[in-house]
């Protein structure tokens, strides 16, 4: 398995200076962390008002969660700023149509960027760039339209087709992080991850886990191209068993708390406090504005979607997969209520 390129990148220099430890990717992941507080705060105050805006920033600034990844060497520090940053880019194309080339351009190096992180975002681009042409038709008219979205699929194009080039060339297979795709497929529709999912204890969880991830060891595994198979055949021989564990995913996907039977209570009882209150204040925020639509919400309902496709549906679940499109939105859109639980914003982003 090859994995994305852009965040072993960014930790070269930390490993340089020091090989044997991790202290300075836990500082780096703490500035990553740092700069998406503002930028959570930046885009909750201009879609939904300067007190939400305000409520962003601190619910952002002691998020536990969005705390807690900085003391370890996993991607998302990094890809929630890359992704919030851009889709601040994609805002501003809508409240600044004159210059909205220079965002759509941002708007793209950041998707770019976030994709070499994470590929798992690569889906998103579609509803983005309709999203972007939309917006600037409505602003500058169609050819300005299609224009802006050819803009931004050659800057995301630009940053990936070399990667994707390098990847056909040295390992076979045109994509950014070859194979991974065909793992996380076959793990998460396998009759082994409906084993894992049905554990009850956690020792009975690791265990059937480690279980599942024989097949795909360098030592003793079997050869990738065998590995599309263990999914298909299930689903196609086992379609109840495959719906159950599609059932099981999206309750796992969907609870605002994390899974008693693996997790110690307190980091239960802390998710709960934490992400719970997320799930309520976005569904009273969807609630007020469900009769005045706006286009920035749609663009999120689109992340949420994208979130629960890749993080949900068609992989296997982790709530790490699930916070940077789902409980971040959540939190932005929890923001927007607290700013103003009576009634929608008005003077801020246009309606749809």
């Amino acid at each position: 398995i090859v994995r994305p390129p852009l965040y072993p990148l960014v930790l070269v220099p930390c490993v340089a200076a020091d090989p044997d430890g991790v202290r300075l990717i836990q500082w780096l992941q703490a500035l990553f962390g740092t700069l998406l507080v503002p930028v959570l705060a930046g885009i909750a105050g201009r879609w939904a008002g300067p007190k939400a805006g305000d409520r962003a920033l601190v619910l952002a600034a002691f998020h536990p969660f969005l705390v807690y990844y900085g003391a370890f060497v996993v991607t998302e520090p990094l890809f929630l700023l890359l992704l919030w940053a851009a889709l601040a880019a994609c805002l501003h194309v809508e409240l600044d149509p004159a210059r909205s080339t220079r965002w759509v351009v941002l708007a793209g190096i950041l998707f770019g960027l976030g994709c070499l992180c994470r590929p798992a975002l690569q889906p998103f681009l579609v509803p983005a760039a309709l999203w972007v042409g939309w917006r600037v038709r409505r602003a500058r008219g169609r050819r300005a339209a299609l224009l802006a979205m050819a803009l931004l699929t050659a800057v995301v194009s630009a940053l990936l087709v070399p990667w994707m080039v390098r990847n056909r060339l040295v390992h076979g297979e045109a994509s950014l992080a070859p194979r991974n795709a065909q793992q996380v497929f076959s793990q998460g529709n396998s009759e082994a991850y409906l084993r894992v999912l049905e554990a009850g204890s956690q020792e009975e969880f690791y265990a059937r886990h480690d279980e599942m991830s024989v097949p795909y060891l360098a030592d003793g595994g079997v050869p990738p191209d065998q590995w599309a198979p263990i999914a298909t055949r299930f689903i196609r021989e086992r379609p109840a068993d495959w719906m159950r564990l599609q059932w099981k995913k999206t309750l796992r996907f969907w609870t605002p708390w994390l899974d008693p039977v693996v997790h110690p209570a307190t980091h239960v009882w802390l998710s709960l406090g934490a992400t719970l209150p997320l799930f309520v204040f976005s569904a009273a925020a969807l609630l007020r504005r469900r009769g005045r639509p706006d286009a920035f919400g749609k663009l999120l309902a689109a992340l949420v979607l994208v979130g629960w496709l890749t993080g949900g549906f068609l992989f296997h679940v982790a709530v790490r997969y699930r916070i940077p499109f789902v409980d971040v939105t959540f939190l932005v859109l929890t923001a927007s209520w607290l700013g103003r639980p009576g009634r929608p914003p008005r003077g801020t982003a246009r309606a749809a």
